[in-house]
């Protein structure tokens, strides 16, 4: 819901560092293990994906699809 905090997480074993990614592109400074979405809005809607890399390489995530809705009236 819009207002709402979003945390998206992934467990990679061996990761050393992360990148996370909305609609292809880069969020900076989404280097952790999560990246959390205070007051989410419409336009953080999207499909998110982050890449995990470690000594062993790196992989990429399988999207996830993140829709913000207005659920003021749900909340009435």
């Amino acid at each position: 819901c819009a207002g709402d905090t979003i945390l998206l997480t992934v467990g990679a074993s061996g990761a050393t560092g992360y990148q996370w990614f909305k609609d292809g592109v880069s969020i900076p400074g989404a280097t952790q293990f999560f990246v959390a979405i205070v007051d989410a809005g419409a336009g953080d809607s999207g499909i998110y994906h982050v890449a995990a890399s470690g000594d062993c390489g790196a992989v990429v995530s399988e999207d996830a699809v993140v829709t913000v809705a207005d659920c003021a009236a749900r909340r009435r």
